[in-house]
């Protein structure tokens, strides 16, 4: 006989009994005394669940033989892994799965420590890289017009109780999980099936830095060393293939000599044919919408993949007083705010070898453009 047990939000509901499951503690030991439960109180479960047409019918457990469970998250949470091979048989997509909440059945199999689901998901193509959007009790429940108990009830007995469910998951692939939970077997198995290590989740972490255990950081600082480098030989690849001249032809239309020329000295620059005293400086004249920004910004694309942090506009205009000149490079020595720099120096410092466009030249004061030829002839790589 199959064993149903009505959610009501935050409620367990059975026959005219209410519990209140306020830990996953308590929901345990509730769900271990309903195999003693008499059979006669689930047609008053069954009448009151019909009451409620609202009302979530929800399969939290099963006794019997002829029990079969069709839900890829249940078969990874209940270890019943001889269903999930027929559901990933059956539907090609099913590892492509997500729980309303957020997270992967390759993330579920990861923290239940499902080894045998974590290889039959990968190996029908799940993605190791994929990211959960889970985003707390708070957030999700104001997202998903739900109450934060009942969120926090659903990750707590459908994902873990281990983690916390009040904190951000955003961003956080299988990698993160099975670093969390501190298994050395699972890092290794989705590191060999191309998870990659140097990912961050949205609060800016690595997996590297969940680690505890010496050997899983060891094996995850190796294993970004690896990354790094392939990741630059495939950008050195696709730099080959498409250089920089088509690219921004596709962008910029009618100034070829510009695109030939800076193409020209960034090709130089990166084969170490260039000074180190000077960075690369590039003078563009010419009226509105001809190309100008533009050409600057798809350079920055081109040497920086995050292009909010490799390329830096500041309008000249902002500087045509003379005084500015410190709100441009910072104070100088002995004065007040001289440690927290300019607007040029306090946006390099997160981004060194950004593009910086110095936009409506004309317009700034000239000892602004004096304190710029300085720049150009004594600031280094830019």
């Amino acid at each position: 006989m199959a064993l149903f047990v009505c959610r009501f939000r935050n409620l367990l509901l059975l026959g005219r009994n209410i519990v209140l499951c306020s830990s996953i503690t308590r929901y345990k030991q509730f769900i271990t005394n309903l195999a003693s439960f008499p059979a006669s109180k689930f047609a008053k479960l069954a009448s009151f669940a019909l009451a409620f047409p609202s009302t979530q019918l929800d399969t939290i457990g099963f006794f019997g033989d002829s029990y079969k469970n069709s839900d890829i998250f249940e078969c990874i949470l209940s270890m019943n892994n001889t269903s999930l091979a027929s559901i990933l048989k059956s539907s090609k997509e099913a590892y492509k799965s997500r729980h309303s909440l957020g997270w992967t059945p390759l993330m579920l199999a990861v923290v239940t420590r499902n080894y045998e689901a974590v290889s039959a998901l990968l190996k029908s193509g799940a993605n190791p890289n994929d990211t959960d959007n889970y985003s707390g009790t708070v957030k999700t429940a104001h997202e998903l017009r739900m109450l934060s108990s009942e969120v926090e009830w659903i990750r707590l007995t459908k994902f873990s109780d281990f983690l916390n469910p009040s904190a951000d998951f955003r961003g956080c692939t299988a990698l993160h999980y099975a670093v969390l939970i501190n298994d050395i077997k699972l890092v290794r198995l989705l590191l060999d099936k191309g998870a990659d290590p140097t990912m961050t989740n949205e609060r800016g972490h690595r997996p590297v830095m969940y680690a505890k255990d010496s050997s899983i950081r060891q094996l995850l600082v190796v294993s970004e060393s690896k990354k790094a480098e392939e990741m630059a030989v495939k950008e050195r690849e696709e730099r080959r293939l498409q250089p920089l001249e088509s690219r921004l032809r596709k962008v910029i239309v009618g100034q070829e000599a510009a695109i030939l020329t800076v193409s020209a000295a960034i090709r130089r620059k990166e084969n170490g044919w260039y000074d180190e005293d000077h960075p690369l400086v590039f003078l563009f004249l010419g009226s509105s919408g001809i190309g100008k920004t533009e050409l600057a910004k798809q350079v920055a694309a081109y040497l920086h993949k995050d292009i909010k942090k490799g390329f830096i506009r500041i309008d000249m205009s902002e500087y045509q007083e003379k005084h500015e000149v410190s709100k441009f490079i910072g104070s100088p020595p002995g004065y007040v705010g001289h440690e927290e720099g300019g607007q040029l120096t306090r946006a390099l410092a997160t981004c060194p070898n950004a593009v910086v466009l110095f936009d409506e030249t004309e317009k700034a004061h000239p000892d602004v453009l004096t304190a710029l030829l300085q720049l150009f002839d004594e600031v280094g790589h830019v």
